[in-house]
């Protein structure tokens, strides 16, 4: 890894005693341990460059939520939620690229996406203000204008 210190190489030890030798192999393992941490943890905050492909967004290397899948379901499942995620991934980038270099396209996204909005708004609004009291109230709504529009009362049940 490019830019690390050089750590001092532990020479085998001389015929000395075995306690020496353990203490020194002690030694030699905590260091190797500390730089495995270090290095594991350069690995993990390493960030990609823009022009890599497949990039999870941000400058991420891979998803946030792919080492709490690893951790939680394990390495298969990590890898399978990776290929269900880059698929869709890598096809709504390159869609996203094609509409930032045509301008039209761009701008006929943005007003259909301003169309369906207005749309669904509308749909609710109309929605909320025919369910304003529920569907007791609805159906008294209409027995009521029903009844205005026959005011003779012919043919009802139970007469």
């Amino acid at each position: 890894v490019g830019g690390d210190e050089d750590l001092p190489l532990v020479p085998p030890p001389a015929q000395s005693s075995n306690g020496e030798d353990a203490a020194m192999l002690r030694e030699r393992i905590e260091m190797l341990e500390n730089r495995c941490v270090t290095l594991q943890k350069k690995l993990s905050a390493q960030v990609l460059t823009a022009s890599h492909t497949g990039q999870a967004g941000g400058g991420q290397s891979h998803p946030v939520w792919l080492p709490w899948v690893v951790r939680s379901f394990g390495p298969r499942a990590g890898s399978a939620s990776l290929k269900a995620f880059s698929i869709p991934d890598k096809a709504m980038r390159g869609f996203t690229k094609r509409l930032l270099n045509h301008t039209m396209w761009l701008w006929a996204f943005y007003v259909h996406l301003f169309l369906l909005y207005t749309m669904v708004g509308s749909c609710t609004s109309a929605s909320a203000a025919v369910d304003s009291g529920g569907p007791a109230a609805f159906l008294d709504r209409q027995f009521t204008e029903a009844a205005a529009a026959h005011p003779a009362g012919g043919g009802g049940a139970g007469g």
